[in-house]
């Protein structure tokens, strides 16, 4: 959610005036992973763009969120180090 609005609300500022929208984001606190957002306009156009610029936001930033998990795979058998030297031979 924190791409989405942006720092200081410019992100969603921005949005509001470039698609001529206005947003409204309910249920906000600091500690909520996500809050919902309200999207209003003089027609469907207006809302449908305003919804897809967030879409958009949203699809991308999730390569630049918070990493919450870690894996770790052994690679010490015979098996995947023969494997892991035929492919660098190649």
């Amino acid at each position: 959610m924190k791409f989405v609005i942006g720092r200081n609300s410019k992100t969603i500022h921005s949005i509001e005036q470039q698609t001529g929208a206005q947003l409204k984001v309910l249920n906000r606190k600091a500690e909520r992973q996500t809050s919902e957002i309200a999207i209003t306009g003089e027609s469907k156009r207006v809302v449908g763009a305003a919804y897809y610029r967030i879409k958009s936001i949203i699809s991308s930033s999730r390569w630049y969120g918070d990493q919450t998990h870690f894996i770790s795979l052994p690679i010490n058998s015979k098996n995947i180090q023969e494997s892991f030297i035929k492919f660098r031979e190649t």
